[in-house]
This record gives C-alpha cells, sequence and structure tokens, in this order.
C-alpha cells in the first residue's frame, strides 16, 4: 500500500474521533486509533490529509491546509478521502465561528458518504448552533436510527429535544445515553444547565 494510500485510511478512521469535537463541547473519550494507523500518519507527515488532520484535532483554527487536503481529495476520486477531507475542515471551521461554511463541509462529506451516522450528528449539532432545531433534530434523528448503538447519537439528539421544548424526550434520550455509554462516561453525559449549553454539544 502507498504512503498516500496508508495516510487516507488513517485519516478515514481517525474521523469518527475527530467529528466529535465539531462544536468544540465534551464528549465521552474516544477509543484510540490503532497503532498501525498511528504509524501511517506519521509516515505520511508532509501529506495534506495528515496536516489537515492535525490542524482539526490540535485546535487549530488555519483552514490551508484542509483546503490543500479537499483538493487532493477531490483529484483522488475516494470518496472516503474526501468525506475525511472536509469533515477536517469543517471542524477547523466552526472552531473559527465560521458555522455557514462548516455545515457546508459537512454536508459536502454526507455526499460522498452519506451513510455515516457522526457526519449527520455534526450536521445537527451545527444546525443548533445556527438556530435551526427542527432540522437539527431530523439530522439527530437520521444518526440514532444508523447507529442505534452510538451514546452519543443519544446524547445530542438530546439537546435538539430541549431546543424545541420537549424536556421529558431529552431525559429519555440522556437516560438511554447513559446506559449505553455504561459507568464511565456517565459526568459527561449530563444534562445541560443553561439555554446556552443545549447549542452545538456532543460531536
Amino acid at each position: 500500500m502507498t504512503t498516500r494510500a496508508l495516510a487516507r485510511r488513517s485519516v478515514t478512521l481517525l474521523l469518527l474521533a475527530l467529528l466529535a469535537q465539531a462544536a468544540g463541547g465534551q464528549t465521552p473519550a474516544q477509543p484510540a486509533p490503532a497503532e498501525a494507523d498511528v504509524d501511517a500518519a506519521q509516515e505520511a507527515a508532509g501529506s495534506p490529509l495528515v496536516d489537515c488532520y492535525r490542524q482539526a484535532q490540535g485546535g487549530g483554527t488555519d483552514p490551508y491546509p484542509c483546503d490543500l487536503a479537499v483538493g487532493m481529495a477531490e483529484d483522488s476520486g475516494d470518496p472516503a478521502a474526501l468525506a475525511s477531507a472536509f469533515g477536517n475542515r469543517a471542524l477547523v471551521l466552526a472552531r473559527e465561528g465560521r458555522l455557514e461554511a462548516a455545515l457546508a463541509d459537512v454536508e459536502a462529506a454526507l455526499a460522498a458518504s452519506s451513510e455515516e451516522a457522526t457526519l449527520h450528528g455534526t450536521r445537527g449539532n451545527l444546525l443548533l448552533r445556527l438556530g435551526r432545531p427542527a432540522e437539527a433534530l431530523a439530522a439527530h434523528d437520521r444518526a440514532v436510527a444508523l447507529a442505534p448503538e452510538d451514546p452519543l447519537a443519544y446524547y445530542n439528539r438530546a439537546f435538539s429535544h430541549r431546543a424545541l421544548g420537549a424536556p421529558q424526550r431529552a431525559e429519555e434520550d440522556l437516560a438511554a445515553a447513559r446506559d449505553l455509554a455504561g459507568a464511565a462516561p456517565q459526568e459527561r453525559l449530563t444534562a445541560p444547565r443553561t439555554p446556552d449549553e443545549d447549542v452545538g454539544r456532543g460531536r
């Protein structure tokens, strides 16, 4: 497998953890990437895909490496690489407060990988931050349908229910998230205490 292919595979496998940070909120711990994936990323240190990943993971706000990664992924015609590049750039843009641009990137990622639950969850969180809770709920419903065993899918949907004035539904989703997550991450799976906390938590 070529260095570029290894880098693409690594970034794609790490996308799930990255998308969990799209809105900058707290999330339960994500599993560490496999050692082989880390080695592949280190081996391809100069790759725009890896530079974009590092910018997204490291709290960066410079979208330029991700612009290069998107161009590289578009040239490759690889849907997984394209979804990763757009998803990673969305994290950087959201961190800058460029929510509409971040949403456009998530939707481009979904066009390349429409059955990825975490992308739907991220889309829902961005829609919440943009004040579009009904659309956010639809996105979170889709995430739950695609990943019914993922506690984050329910956790994120709870905030949509809260924003739409359905606290009982929100509590049901939080309870489902806690049940699926087990005891360890329960401190992070708590109901928000202020309206501002409802928006953009989770992925």
